[in-house]
């Protein structure tokens, strides 16, 4: 595997490339690397994300196979204010757990993933300042993905201590958002089915509109999220049109040397969550 050659890294993309293989491994049984099945290349993929050592529920996200080290990333202590006092990035963590969540939901109840999660929530809850921001000069994207990871975090496990933390991080991100952001406007709807407070949806329903027209892909998830909590068919073609830039599914599944792990990882998560929306395409 590619760990036995250059530093692994193990990111919010890894673990993204990895649901998707996963997703689609009864498909498509070859991996792109010789004989391993997409399967247990996508198992392996997840356990080096589950091996990184977690300091406060923070974590390294590279690993140096040459040296047989972690190390922090592309990021020190002093580079960013983004990096909390372990050295390690909180975007990039939050990004990373929002997928291990996804993985546990959608695909497989893996016993070592909750754990792991919510060590990585107890240490945000224990960073959030009273008024729902941190220590940190942290972006409104960065806020976006925490306060995402921490609306999955607290749907997995019904613990109200993160469900907290979501309203205190989305009263923030409400008052310092000043661009249409996707995992923004994702967690603020996430964060309405559990609150039940209007103004996230309105807000989150308000970010979606203000989106500009993107036919990548990425704001897909969101558009079906309000969809689902609308009802209004204008979200679906939305959600829509955003795939139409992706490959197709099949053509992914058989053109294993040109794998798109981003465009597979977003057709599994409309599979997975949506499927009321791909019927309608």
């Amino acid at each position: 595997m590619v760990m036995e050659y250059a530093p692994f890294i193990v990111n919010s993309a890894t673990q993204r490339a990895a649901y998707g293989l996963r997703f689609y491994a009864g498909r498509q049984h070859q991996s792109p690397v010789g004989q391993e099945s997409w399967h247990a290349m996508s198992a392996k993929m997840t356990a080096w994300t589950l091996a990184a050592p977690q300091h406060h529920g923070f974590f390294p996200t590279v690993y140096d196979a040459e040296r047989g080290v972690w190390l922090a990333g592309s990021e020190t202590p002093n580079a960013s204010a983004s990096v909390n006092p372990s050295g390690y990035s909180v975007g990039t963590c939050a990004a990373t757990g929002v997928w291990l969540l996804r993985w546990y939901t959608d695909l497989a109840d893996d016993s070592m993933i909750l754990p792991f999660v919510r060590r990585l929530g107890d240490g945000l809850v224990e960073m959030q300042r009273a008024d729902g921001g941190f220590p940190l000069s942290l972006s409104s994207s960065t806020l976006g993905v925490v306060a995402l990871f921490l609306a999955q975090l607290a749907q997995a496990t019904g613990d109200s201590s993160y469900a907290r933390a979501l309203v205190r991080v989305c009263a923030t991100l409400m008052a310092v958002m000043d661009n249409p952001d996707c995992s923004a406007g994702l967690a603020l709807l996430k964060a309405y089915r559990l609150s039940g407070d209007r103004s996230h949806l309105e807000k989150g329903l308000r970010l979606a509109d203000e989106l500009g027209e993107m036919n990548d892909g990425t704001p897909a998830e969101l558009y079906a999220e309000a969809y689902r909590l609308t009802m209004n068919q204008d979200y679906a073609l939305r959600a829509l049109a955003a795939m139409r830039g992706l490959r197709p599914v099949a053509d992914l599944l058989h053109d294993t040397d040109q794998l798109d792990f981003e465009a597979l990882s977003t057709w599994a998560i409309l599979e997975a969550n949506y499927p009321d929306v791909l019927v309608l395409s």
